[in-house]
């Protein structure tokens, strides 16, 4: 009994002293707050086009990080069309964010396909990457993402 007390302690003091020495971005991630922050997300329809607008406050802990500097940023606007739910990319962006790391985003789209992507009934999304630089083809070792709704779609 005495050794199932003495372990269990141990145990709560070692978790308690790796939690203390987790990067603040993992803290982060763990109460709830996005790694990468999307503000003031809109789209808005008319005149035959639609714009989306956002702002995009990257990780200054990841950019900053010598170990795996996360200095790429991606921004993706995707609808979810059609019974199968399938993703289809509408615009994209990419970027390095040493010198930059708040971005204003602003898509136009007035191709009928896109228009038609958007459509009532259709999910909505953007969505911002940040990642370290990797090779066509290559993955990395971490990514942090965030995704917005801008439009509800079909239960």
């Amino acid at each position: 009994m005495r050794f199932g007390r003495t372990a269990f302690l141990c145990a709560v003091a070692v978790v308690t002293a790796t939690l203390g020495l987790l990067p603040s971005s993992s803290v982060a991630a763990a109460n709830g707050d996005p790694l990468v922050r999307v503000e003031n997300a809109k789209l808005v329809k008319g005149g035959g086009e639609a714009i989306v607008t956002a702002r995009i406050i990257w990780n200054r802990e990841g950019i900053a990080d010598p170990a795996e500097p996360m200095v790429v940023g991606d921004v993706r606007l995707l609808a979810v069309v059609g019974p199968n739910a399938r993703a289809r990319l509408l615009k994209s962006s990419s970027r390095t964010l040493e010198r930059e790391p708040v971005q204003e985003v602003r898509f136009v789209l007035s191709s009928p396909a896109a228009l038609d992507a958007i459509r009532k009934g259709n999910r909505v999304v953007l969505t911002a990457s940040q990642h370290g630089p990797a090779a066509a083809g290559e993955t990395t070792t971490r990514t942090f993402v965030t995704v917005t709704q801008l439009q509800v779609g079909q239960p």
